[in-house]
């Protein structure tokens, strides 16, 4: 995918969770409505090559990282080791898996703080942009606040990143999706939750109640929180 399509789809991602590649590839003229409306009418079988290229190539990049998240996911608790997590992310991202990549890079974020600089040279552009801006945060921030940071501007992608506060247990009864997030961000999670399902804006008892505990897990945050635009 070329530099001009790959930070609007992962803009649109990051924020929508979904995104409609006809419509971007029209937009910026790397699909041609002639070849749209001959691909509509039968004259084109296939519209992979008119923007993309070779798609056998396509295909080959795409079942080699198919194959990096596969073998990832069978390592007994992949997610607890950085170099595992860190092949996860980037596989997802490359698969623009958004979800799964995001879930990824925040576990790296808490359990390995010291490899956030990955994510300065990660190809999600708009996931590096953010962190760029992060970095020139005033007051700053650690490294463990980037995911709650995240959703102060995303508050969409509360809509397709897992529930923190939801486990479900395997067959032997073992919790899974227990992540190691901190608990401001469980509580950041739930005020863009309710913000994005139009319930916190009135302000409720819940609303303020969680942003009291908001402030008292973490201050600094918190003034980011109150100084968001919403």
């Amino acid at each position: 995918m070329t530099h001009q399509i790959h930070p609007l789809v992962d803009q649109l991602l990051l924020e929508q969770g979904d995104y409609c590649p006809l419509e971007i590839l029209l937009q910026e003229g790397r699909l041609s409505y002639a070849d749209y409306e001959a691909w509509r009418n039968g004259e084109l079988d296939f519209l992979d090559e008119a923007p993309f290229g070779d798609p056998d190539h396509i295909q080959q990049d795409l079942l080699q990282w198919k194959a990096v998240r596969r073998a990832v996911e069978q390592e007994p608790r992949w997610h607890t080791d950085a170099v595992l997590l860190l092949r996860h992310a980037q596989a997802c991202d490359q698969l623009h898996q958004q979800a799964a990549a995001l879930a990824s890079w925040f576990e790296l974020c808490w359990r390995f703080p010291a490899q956030g600089d990955a994510l300065a040279s990660i190809g999600n552009h708009e996931l590096r942009r953010q962190w760029t801006a992060y970095l020139d945060l005033d007051p700053e921030l650690p490294v463990q606040s980037f995911p709650a940071w995240l959703l102060l501007g995303k508050p969409g992608l509360t809509r397709i990143l897992p529930d923190p506060d939801n486990h479900s247990r395997d067959a032997r009864g073992t919790e899974v999706g227990v992540t190691a997030c901190p608990a401001s961000y469980r509580t950041l999670f739930r005020l863009q939750h309710d913000r994005v399902q139009a319930r916190a804006e009135r302000k409720t008892d819940d609303t303020m109640a969680l942003r009291a505990r908001l402030k008292q897990q973490d201050p600094v945050l918190f003034q980011h929180f109150l100084a968001h635009p919403r």
